[in-house]
């Protein structure tokens, strides 16, 4: 692929902002976890940099790691502490962060690859640090879509494969759950949305019903690990 074809194709143009929207999701992907003044953030993947601006905002030192060539051009610009990702595994900043971040970035790792990655996002946080991860939920056929979408993405994640990984590290899950969909405030928008949430909701129950599922059907999920 091309430099910069990826953001492109993703249609990331506004860097390092967000949206009311966007602040709602990250409120709720975040929910049991402290964001505050002088909180170390790493986003590792951190694409338009929509949840560093967030985390910003809340007064988190925030740092990052990608490797499309705009979206680092554009942390660069806006002075975004930028680390490679070679830099990550060589140790030199092991323990250092309070929240590790991966958004919508493991499943571009190759399988062969989960527990090398899992071991840097491990190793840069801090002992009784949190580690947050969203991924298209593969353990449902509602995560097809998000999962196939995107021809970069390589491994199909599911919790059992993530506890397996787990296992070979000091780390436990301490939440996993749907990811959020905001119904924003939009007069138009709002009761489309609401309408849809709770028709899926009927549905996704009815399926966990029928077929004694115990993980969430959403298309996406976001897991804590401690």
């Amino acid at each position: 692929m091309r430099s910069n074809q990826y953001s492109s194709w993703k249609n990331w143009n506004n860097y390092f902002q967000y949206s009311t929207d966007e602040s709602r999701i990250f409120e709720r992907e975040f929910r049991d976890l402290v964001i505050a003044t002088g909180t170390r953030i790493l986003e590792v993947g951190f694409g338009a940099g929509a949840f560093l601006a967030w985390a910003a905002n809340k007064g988190a030192e925030i740092s990052g790691s990608e490797v499309d060539g705009a979206a680092i051009d554009a942390a660069r610009k806006d002075g975004i502490r930028l680390y490679a990702p070679n830099e990550l595994s060589s140790g030199s900043h092991a323990g250092y962060f309070d929240i590790v971040v991966a958004r919508d970035v493991i499943e571009h790792v190759r399988p062969d690859e989960l527990s090398t990655f899992v071991q840097m996002l491990c190793e840069v946080c801090k002992p009784g640090g949190h580690i947050l991860l969203r991924f298209p939920n593969s353990q449902s056929p509602f995560g097809l879509s998000p999962q196939h979408g995107d021809f970069t993405h390589l491994s199909a994640i599911s919790k059992g494969k993530l506890e397996f990984i787990f296992d070979q590290f000091p780390l436990e899950i301490v939440s996993y759950r749907a990811a959020p969909i905001p119904l924003g405030l939009h007069p138009l928008k709002f009761p489309v949305r609401l309408v849809k949430r709770i028709l899926r909701s009927v549905l996704e129950a009815s399926i966990s019903f029928a077929y004694s599922f115990g993980t969430p059907l959403s298309s996406n999920v976001v897991l804590v690990a401690r």
